[in-house]
């Protein structure tokens, strides 16, 4: 099911609602402040005129830096954040890939 069927735009969602092996593209990005910890609220956007918001795990927060946060904000380079889940020997295994894919 879209995303867009489940949540409203600039919904905050969890991983698991993401779909798995699809790339999003961020829209935004920011430091904040939770009470785990520091970490990077990233705007993904899930179709033409939807977007949902994800907070990165803790452990995953330092994959963009301040240099990466400032060329998404304003549109220097564009970004994708993808999900992959792999299963080997029986353990799973959760991939975070953030990648350039655009030079403004």
């Amino acid at each position: 099911m879209a995303l867009s069927t489940r949540y409203a735009s600039g919904t905050i969602v969890g991983l698991t609602s993401l779909e798995i092996n699809k790339p999003y593209p961020i829209t935004r990005a920011k430091r904040v402040n939770t009470d785990m910890g520091a970490t990077v609220l990233i705007t993904l956007q899930t179709e033409d005129d939807h977007y949902v918001k994800y907070f990165m795990p803790l452990s995953f927060a330092d994959l963009l830096t301040d240099d990466n946060i400032h060329e998404i904000n304003n549109a220097v380079k564009r970004y994708k954040f993808h999900f992959k889940k792999m299963e080997i020997l029986y353990m799973l295994y959760i991939s975070l890939q953030i990648e350039s894919y655009c030079t403004l």
